[in-house]
């Protein structure tokens, strides 16, 4: 199955054309192929043989002929062309928060930079001073950039955590038709950044282990027992699933939700949801995002704990783009909209 390496070539020709400067959205595309690709449930080349490419919702044009010729070949002339263009190492660089692509292309042009290590040398060095666009402010904010991308960098923020877990479970619901499968861990807690992604399934067998490992983007498989699954998932994410049988999925659900001080120390036999767990321990339902071990259950105990920001409060957005740009409606529409 060549699903994980053909979407890892589209994502590395989408950060070639984005070193180039060019067309976001093309550059997009590129993106939007590669998650496509990963996503697909079948072997790649199946689609091909039975002419199924142009089915592939996310797959255009200049992406199937791509792909009928990494199939055929085992490599993709663009990205040849890209590799003989720049340094690998440039794409590491441009990952760094505050760069874009034309600062990129001017550190190795004016200084050879063309690593993440020769940036961060540079930077302690004072090798960007006098360097056009990077001025004493901008270096400083990079330092902290770099350091913050060094500690995120086996780390996923949540939106794009989000967006692999519904893709999983997408393809996991296609395999096993009302399959109950719920978010734990930090997903389910909404942390910023997430190390791995966990969820617990409510099922009388453990036949989505096996489907599970089976799905096209997995990338190795880490641990498999009768009760839970580990793997490596596109994008290099660890995910783990557990089989919580219906009469013990509460309590499951709640010990692989809390953080690990928030459930310690604390047993409690098999409950078939969360709420009797609970009442179990003679406090209110305490949510998700509270389960910290940062007072939630002496909160819970005298009755004090506080109300979650839901998406009803919010009442606008302060950061729009209109028809001037990149948006869809006009800034009169907009106004008209919010009542102004």
């Amino acid at each position: 199955m060549q699903n994980v390496e053909l979407a890892r070539i589209f994502d590395e020709i989408a950060d070639y054309l984005e070193l180039a400067g060019d067309n976001r959205f093309k550059i997009r595309a590129y993106r939007t192929a590669s998650e496509a690709i990963a996503d697909f449930p079948a072997p790649i080349e199946v689609a091909a043989e039975n002419g199924q490419l142009e089915e592939i919702e996310g797959l255009g044009a200049a992406t199937i002929a791509k792909t009928k010729e990494f199939l055929a070949t085992g490599k993709v002339r663009l990205l040849e062309f890209h590799r003989s263009q720049y340094p690998s190492g440039l794409l590491d660089v441009l990952r760094v928060p505050g760069l874009g692509s034309k600062k990129v292309a001017l550190l190795y042009k004016e200084r050879g930079i063309d690593s993440i290590e020769k940036f961060t040398e540079a930077l302690e060095s004072g090798g960007l001073n006098g360097l056009s666009g990077f001025g004493p402010k901008t270096i400083e904010n990079l330092k902290v950039s770099v350091k913050r991308l060094a500690q995120l960098t086996a780390r996923l923020p949540l939106t794009d955590a989000e967006q692999v877990a519904s893709r999983l479970k997408t393809s996991l619901a296609e395999k096993i038709p009302g399959l109950e499968i719920h978010e734990a861990g930090s997903l389910r807690r909404g942390c910023d950044t997430l190390g791995n992604l966990n969820f617990v399934v409510k099922a009388t067998d453990n036949a989505v282990l096996d489907e599970f490992v089976k799905l096209p983007h997995v990338l190795d498989v880490i641990e498999q027992t009768e009760s839970k699954a580990r793997a490596r998932i596109h994008p290099g994410v660890e995910v783990e699933i557990v089989v919580a049988k219906p009469e013990a999925f509460g309590s499951k659900l709640f010990f692989h939700t809390g953080s690990r001080a928030h459930v310690e120390g604390k047993e409690l036999p098999n409950f078939a949801d969360e709420e009797a767990v609970f009442r179990h321990f003679g406090v209110p339902f305490i949510e998700p995002e509270l389960r910290e071990d940062k007072g939630e259950w002496e909160a819970a105990k005298n009755g004090k704990l506080p109300n979650l920001l839901l998406g009803t409060d919010i009442k606008g957005d302060l950061h729009t783009h209109s028809t001037w740009s990149d948006g869809s409606a006009t800034i009169a529409q907009m106004a008209q909209a919010v009542g102004v």
